[in-house]
């Protein structure tokens, strides 16, 4: 039985992208302040504006880079205009990569921005079923934080 499930498993892909989009009426350096400090997602990310923030590392100007919201350690390893890149850190030590993308929107006249995160899962059946719940675990979350994303850029 564990041999048929790994066989069926190893069909499963290895990388796991859970992404969403939206569309800000804001333009992309309004909306680039929010994602680029990790002190600013306490104002609209679901699960670090619920949980204590404990600022673990600021560069010179002040913003904060690295952080824990339990239970996840947050860093932001590069952070231009159009992209911001995050690793997640959980407690067991297995990270997920995490980009904010942030696009000009001339139709909307503001930003379109899309939020992902990337898992790499390893061949063990346990986690590649597990993997399946990525989707249903992080989609809903990621919607909300969006929304209010995007009222917070649109009317501040």
């Amino acid at each position: 039985m564990f041999s048929l499930l790994t066989c069926i498993t190893l069909l499963f892909p290895s990388t796991v992208k859970v992404s969403r989009a939206i569309d800000i009426k804001a333009p992309p350096d309004s909306v680039y302040v929010l994602i680029a400090d990790i002190n600013n997602w306490s104002r609209w990310m679901e699960g670090v504006k619920n949980n204590s923030l404990q600022i673990l590392f600021s560069d010179k100007s002040g913003k904060v880079i690295k952080a824990r919201a339990d239970p996840n350690e947050i860093t932001i390893l590069t952070s231009t205009l159009d992209t911001t890149k995050t690793v997640w850190t959980g407690r067991n030590g297995e990270q997920q990569q995490s980009n904010f993308v942030l696009f000009k929107n001339n139709t909307i006249k503001g930003t379109t921005l899309n939020w992902y995160f990337l898992e790499n899962i390893n061949w063990y059946p346990w986690e590649k079923l597990s993997s399946m719940m990525n989707e249903k675990i992080l989609g809903p979350k990621m919607e909300t934080s969006l929304e209010n994303l995007k009222r917070i850029a649109e009317y501040e």
